[in-house]
């Protein structure tokens, strides 16, 4: 094992930053699946 290592955590930004791409990647399915409910 390496003594350099990052840190635990993540910076609160990149964070954020990732969990809003990761809900924009997730928006169009989303979007999907309720544009479909009223057709079942």
């Amino acid at each position: 094992m390496s003594a350099e290592r990052g840190p635990v955590f993540l910076a609160r930004r990149t964070y954020r930053r990732r969990r809003l791409a990761d809900g924009a990647r997730l928006l169009p399915v989303i979007g999907t699946v309720l544009f479909f409910i009223p057709l079942l």
